[in-house]
């Protein structure tokens, strides 16, 4: 059976969340590369098929709640920690693998833990879970790169390439340079939105539009970088209502707090079904990330692009789309309430409380002690409620 839905995992500090992390990359049968970009290598980690304990759980509105995480993915970057010009290292004849800084890997943590925070309620988030996050300095670094080149097949020439990265990095300091991993769930049975056609499959790119404006929405986020890699639709029939397909945004790292008079013309043209207005004013200059080139982004930017008779049908499937939601949460609801009737102790109500949201996620970076006494007064309270959180 396919995974979906978010990852819930034992309660732990971060110590104790690496060795979960790390007992599952040991686990694991297989690491095969996915992709690179110019910021990461991206791979997917499965488990054996025989029974392996998986400490990572779905969550999912339906009677699969609480079933083992068989498959999740990690991205390896590289996290430079001085403010010189951005270290590149040569990755293939065309490609290089260039540096960010330890706050621009932990701002986009931070950010897609907060978007996941905001629109779980219902357990089905509009961004991957992150399972675990964390900065490898000196000696570490060759331990964790072992620990994922172990599993990555022999014949992968990135699998040569990551020992080399680990070797360089670890053997001239001077370099200021070290090792980031960031695991999330797998958005499985998917497909980039890019793959479908505008004029045959409207419906799925409208898909694209109503997620980046949900995301506006429910979080107050401008993604910044919507072309349409970073958008996955996958198969799943309980987030629109008799549709078997729902959207994914994924990569935040250049995800924004709109402004609030941005915010507020958004919400009006939502109001009056003007969505692809609405959409248009993400690429505004008071809220869109400096290197948004409007022209790259036709299909959220410039509705006039496509005509008046082309807008107004986008304004109705997106507006159907919005409709489609609701009805399937309805449904969801009633599905949660029933298995919950039947066994409260595995099952919970929706929508989840925001203090439950708290206890089941422990996914920003960070963590270990802290001195403020409010701070281990709730910590010890959440202890005494419960000993398992969303990761």
């Amino acid at each position: 059976m396919k995974q979906n839905g978010g990852i819930l995992g034992p309660y732990k500090r971060t110590e104790h969340s690496e060795s979960i992390f790390r007992e599952y990359l040991h686990n694991a049968d297989k690491i095969v590369p996915l992709r690179s970009g110019s910021y990461g290598m991206v791979f997917k980690v499965s488990l054996p098929d025989e029974p392996v304990e998986s400490k990572y759980s779905q969550i999912r509105p339906d009677e699969h709640y609480g079933e083992p995480v068989k498959q999740i993915v990690i991205k390896i970057c590289i996290v430079q920690t001085d403010d010189k010009e951005r270290y590149k290292i040569p990755f293939t004849k065309s490609k290089d693998l260039t540096a960010i800084s330890p706050n621009e890997f932990q701002n986009e943590i931070n950010i897609q833990t907060d978007i996941y925070l905001k629109t779980v309620k219902y357990l089905q988030p509009i961004c991957p879970a992150i399972v675990y996050a964390n900065i490898f300095y000196g000696d570490k670094i060759h331990s964790i790169t072992q620990d994922i080149c172990d599993k990555i097949p022999s014949t992968s020439e990135i699998k040569t390439y990551l020992r080399s990265l680990a070797d360089i990095i670890v053997s001239d300091r001077s370099l200021n340079l070290n090792i980031g991993i960031l695991g999330m769930e797998i958005i499985s049975d998917a497909f980039p939105l890019y793959t479908y056609n505008p004029k045959e499959q409207s419906e799925e790119i409208n898909m694209g539009r109503y997620i980046v404006l949900k995301l506006a929405l429910e979080t107050g986020y401008n993604h910044n970088d919507f072309h349409m890699g970073n958008i996955m639709i996958e198969n799943d029939s309980f987030y629109f209502s008799g549709l078997s397909r729902r959207p994914i945004i994924v990569d935040f790292g250049r995800a924004s707090k709109i402004p609030a008079h941005i915010m507020s013309i958004i919400k009006e043209q939502v109001e009056t079904d003007n969505y692809m207005e609405a959409l248009s004013y993400l690429c505004h200059p008071d809220t869109a990330h400096k290197s948004i080139n409007r022209s790259n982004y036709n299909w959220i930017c410039n509705p006039n692009e496509f005509g008046k008779t082309v807008m107004m049908q986008n304004n109705i499937q997106i507006k159907r789309l919005f409709e489609l939601r609701e009805t399937a949460i309805d449904n969801n609801v009633r599905v949660m309430r029933r298995l919950h009737d039947q066994n409260p102790g595995k099952y919970p109500l929706l929508p989840v409380s925001n203090a439950i949201k708290t206890r089941l996620y422990n996914g920003i970076i960070g963590g270990g002690k802290r001195n403020n006494k409010k701070t281990r007064k709730m910590n010890h309270t959440r202890k005494l409620k419960t000993n398992r959180r969303r990761i």
